[in-house]
């Protein structure tokens, strides 16, 4: 929710899922219905008249809260189908220690990166478990006082998403239509819906992506519709070239 749904006093009670967390409770992504009053009944049907009727026979606030935390957490319980190309991919982790990227998981048990990452919060057991692996392990863990994030401008989400999914493998996970985020690319982060171009030129700070085969990466970005601005030139560490997202966003790449 972005903005109030309710403009006269009214007395709610209300249950709020950390992102991609929803999905075994109302079916459906979560940004189709942000900031819109939807029936409860309309997503889970007769279930939703059960649920009303219960809420009503009870006369404290903290009862209702105690039934809604009952039913929710019997929900949760009942997720128990385990796929075993998410049971291998549980064990890869464990094995690596955490240490392992996502396209590895993926391509080790026949899925598509993209298809993987969106199983994931599909399953809050899944979901829930290789988060609590990989911070286990440290290897993706939230470190005090260093860089953590970044987001970048987009004037559109839709062509930015494109761009990084085709050119990269990327994945996003859309919060609402202004925001998109992608995670385990090197660094967290995500684009804001804005007029804004980030640039060298400008200021801005200046993102640089690795690759082990420079040329090939260059022609990635060029066919997906990225434009080189500083061709391949030599440095004291390697070799690096410029780009521009389609949304006009500059980046460099570097290679030994």
């Amino acid at each position: 929710m972005t903005k109030p749904i309710v403009n006269s006093r009214t007395d709610l009670i209300g249950v709020r899922f950390k992102p991609g967390m929803a999905y075994p409770f109302i079916k459906i992504p979560v940004h189709e219905v942000t900031d819109l009053l939807v029936d409860y009944f309309d997503l889970v049907g007769h279930e939703a008249n059960h649920l009303s009727t219960q809420l009503l026979d009870l006369n404290s606030t903290e009862h209702q809260i105690a039934l809604l935390n009952n039913i929710f957490s019997k929900k949760l319980s009942a997720l128990n189908a385990f796929e075993p190309q998410m049971l291998r991919a549980l064990n890869l982790i464990q094995v690596a220690g955490g240490r392992i990227s996502v396209k590895q998981v993926s391509d080790e048990i026949g899925w598509s990166r993209q298809h993987f990452t969106r199983k994931c919060p599909e399953n809050v057991f899944y979901y829930a478990l290789f988060y609590t692996i990989f911070n286990s392990s440290g290897a993706y863990m939230n470190k005090h006082e260093k860089i953590n994030y970044v987001e970048f401008p987009a004037k559109d989400l839709d062509k930015a998403k494109a761009f990084f999914i085709e050119a990269f493998g990327w994945s996003f996970v859309d919060y609402g239509p202004e925001y998109a985020a992608f995670t385990n690319e090197g660094l967290d982060g995500g684009f804001y819906k804005s007029e804004l171009v980030s640039s060298t030129a400008k200021g801005s700070a200046l993102i640089v992506l690795y690759s082990e085969k420079i040329e090939e990466t260059q022609s990635k970005i060029e066919k997906s519709g990225g434009k080189i601005v500083k061709p391949i030139f030599s440095f004291p560490g390697g070799r690096r070239f410029h780009f521009l997202d389609p949304n006009g966003n500059e980046y460099a790449l570097w290679s030994e």
